[in-house]
């Protein structure tokens, strides 16, 4: 989830809304199964099972208070954004525990001690604010697996104090209950879940790594075409140099040679009009690529709306199109 949420700092478009999915479902989704995996160790003398619709609703829960909580940092981590963030999601994993909690199905009541409830949700709010400070903190690698550590202790840290409040009175005279979801069955569920979860985690790492790869390649392009035009360009350079020294030489022997004046003005004259055909190859030699420069910049720039850039790239493509016309001007 935190891998994915760093991605989604660095996405725009539509490629954002589905990284903002991708966390949403993951981080939700885990803090989910974490719960039902802790109600699976939770022992009772007698036969337990599991309200179907309530478990279903205690899923949906925390992927849609994640996904508000990501929603309102995600333009930016202002303190009142992150607390206002934290509290939904920590309400949100509160209703989450404790709807997985009404779930339960058994042969008698439960309620719970008021000090470690209250406990529970506090920890809740302060575990939700941290995970998302720390889901949207650009973070190196070896910080990132901490911060996921700090997360798992903060989410078990909930639901064991949540389950520590839990006061079970059963009652011999009600009947068993055979209805809802079996242990058995919600363990299938759980192991689906995560294993989905990881499925969620590995396809879109790969997807975001060919398009990374992608992305590189057109660099290099660009790189090894920028690189062909400055030879280029030195080699003009070396031609302008040529004839100048060409001019030059010529001017020396007109002096010298001041018999033959008006043969020497003839050369002179020649030389010169070679210089100004020079120019004028070389301004079209120049104008070629250079439209075709604009013109692809121009072009990703035009299709902003149907192949969006990221905000690198477009910087890029506009700084290409200023240097294209400042040199359009010069030549």
């Amino acid at each position: 989830a935190l891998d994915m949420a760093e991605r989604l700092r660095h996405a725009d478009g539509s490629l954002r809304w589905a990284w903002h999915g991708a966390a949403s479902v993951a981080l939700g989704g885990g803090i989910w199964a974490m719960h039902f995996l802790g109600m699976l160790a939770f022992q009772l003398d007698a036969p337990v099972s599991f309200h179907a619709g309530l478990t279903v609703l205690s899923l949906a829960v925390p992927i849609l208070v994640v996904a508000v909580g990501l929603w309102l940092v995600g333009g930016g981590i202002s303190p009142v954004r992150l607390l206002t963030a934290g509290v939904i999601v920590g309400m949100g994993v509160v209703v989450m525990h404790y709807t997985g909690m009404a779930a339960l199905m058994l042969p008698g009541t439960i309620g719970y001690k008021p000090g470690l409830f209250s406990l529970s949700v506090v920890i809740a709010l302060v575990a939700a604010t941290v995970a998302l400070w720390l889901a949207l903190t650009p973070q190196r690698f070896s910080l990132r697996v901490v911060a996921a550590l700090v997360m798992g202790v903060a989410i078990c840290g909930m639901h064991y104090t949540g389950m520590g409040a839990l006061v079970v009175t059963l009652d011999p005279s009600l009947p068993e209950i055979h209805e809802g979801i079996p242990r058995t069955i919600l363990a299938a569920a759980v192991a689906a879940a995560t294993y989905g979860l990881l499925v969620l985690a590995l396809v879109a790492g790969i997807a975001d790594r060919r398009i990374s790869a992608a992305a590189a390649r057109e660099a290099e392009q660009l790189r090894r075409s920028f690189q062909a035009l400055g030879e280029e360009m030195k080699a003009r350079r070396r031609m302008e140099a040529e004839l100048e020294q060409s001019k030059l030489a010529l001017e020396q022997r007109v002096a010298e040679r001041t018999v033959d004046l008006e043969e020497a003005r003839a050369r002179a004259e020649a030389a010169s009009q070679a210089k100004s055909d020079f120019l004028a190859s070389m301004s079209h030699e120049l104008r070629t690529p250079l439209n075709s420069i604009m013109g692809f910049a121009q072009l990703l720039l035009y299709n902003r709306a149907k192949e969006p850039l990221t905000t690198k790239q477009e910087r890029a493509a506009t700084q290409i199109e200023k240097a294209g016309t400042h040199l359009l001007h010069l030549i």
